[in-house]
């Protein structure tokens, strides 16, 4: 069986990646999080988690914020929906500071793979710190 609106993996796909693999949710309609009133954005972090749950053969609780936005609101609510992990935007290497629900993530997007690799040991690098 076909996952709604998902041309690019059958369900047998899905699962054997998820042996691998951590599968996360990226919710149904990617809306922007943040802009959602609260019932909307509750509706949001569970419409289509069931199918993905059943698809992969057990729990979700990992999200990929749609368009990285989200923020200490985004953050609470996914944490009452039963998410451990959130990854959002930032552009940034995580440091000790961000909370599990809120760990910015470097955008490959539209970037030459040069350009990616230089952003990716910058972040490495800021995330470090100072030499002692």
């Amino acid at each position: 069986a076909q996952l709604a609106g998902d041309p690019g993996l059958d369900q047998d796909a899905l699962r054997a990646l998820a042996k691998r693999h951590e599968v996360g949710f990226h919710t149904l309609a990617h809306d922007r999080l943040v802009s959602l009133a609260d019932d909307q954005l509750s509706a949001a972090l569970a419409v289509g988690r069931d199918e993905l749950e059943a698809a992969v053969g057990r729990s979700v609780t990992t999200i990929a914020y749609p368009h990285g936005a989200a923020d200490e609101r985004v953050a609470a609510a996914a944490r009452s929906a039963g998410y451990a992990i959130g990854f959002a935007g930032g552009n940034r290497a995580a440091s000790a500071e961000d909370g599990r629900l809120l760990v910015p993530r470097l955008d490959p997007w539209h970037r030459s793979l040069g350009t990616f690799a230089i952003t990716l040991a910058t972040a490495v690098i800021e995330a470090a710190g100072p030499p002692r």
